[in-house]
């Protein structure tokens, strides 16, 4: 049984800039999840600039920031983030990087404050 490694070529600029093919192909995704994560808020940083691109270390930082050492964990941050109803990134981004350490106060606290910024827009109408 030979196994064979393939390693995928990626085209990037001398900036470290890589359009969504290679971006995607470089995260391991399909060009179509990052593009659905791009729409959603929830992948890495982007440029649009006529085309989009993905710089490498923007990749590598997000890469970086969703490593979980169990399934249980990654459902634990997904719900976290989630608890916050909120789709935007840096917000997202913030709670995915403490969910290790959140506590059921903390959330707690964040549904209030959540629901005190729904009361107040609302007011404000």
């Amino acid at each position: 049984m030979d196994l064979q490694i393939t390693i995928p070529t990626i085209q990037m600029y001398p900036d470290g800039r890589m359009d969504a093919a290679n971006a995607a192909r470089y995260a391991g995704l399909a060009p179509k999840t990052l593009a659905m994560m791009r729409c959603s808020g929830t992948g890495p940083k982007f440029v649009k600039r006529g085309r989009i691109f993905y710089f490498k270390e923007d990749l590598d930082q997000w890469l970086g920031e969703h490593r979980t050492v169990s399934t249980a964990q990654a459902q634990q941050i997904k719900r976290s983030a989630l608890a916050t109803g909120s789709r935007n990134p840096k917000v997202r981004s913030k709670v995915l990087s403490k969910a290790s350490t959140i506590t059921k106060e903390h959330l707690l606290e964040i549904a209030q404050a959540h629901q005190t910024s729904l009361l107040s827009s609302s007011l404000r109408t």
